[in-house]
């Protein structure tokens, strides 16, 4: 699975290089989550501007990270999205996880706003 993070402040944004992530990905991004995490990365956003599509599978291993994220920090860290296109959107308000997510038209934006509610 392609890759590439960087800083801003405190937060960490992880972008998927990949048209697809599917069950294909999963194992390998959840690896790199265990690794952010590991690194004392605890505001992650998850950036989809390469992403035009998802399956449950990605889906499910996105949910888990939110949960580890949740538990990190004293219950402090975050797990956002951002740069979602029409059809992730439609899987994430189909099973209603646009109601758990934070999710944002943007890094830029997704930064701002989780670097104010720190």
């Amino acid at each position: 699975m392609k890759i590439q993070t960087r800083k801003s402040d405190s937060t960490l944004v992880v972008t998927i290089l990949e048209e697809r992530f599917d069950a294909t990905c999963a194992p390998d991004f959840i690896v790199v989550i265990k690794e952010c995490l590991a690194d004392n990365n605890v505001q992650i956003i998850l950036d989809f501007s390469h992403v035009d599509f998802i399956d449950s599978t990605a889906l499910g291993v996105i949910i888990k990270s939110f949960k580890w994220l949740r538990q990190a920090d004293d219950g402090n860290g975050e797990l956002a999205l951002c740069s979602v296109n029409n059809k992730i959107m439609s899987l994430l308000q189909l099973t209603r996880m646009n109601r758990v997510f934070p999710i944002f038209s943007d890094s830029q934006e997704a930064i701002k706003v989780l670097t104010e509610s720190k």
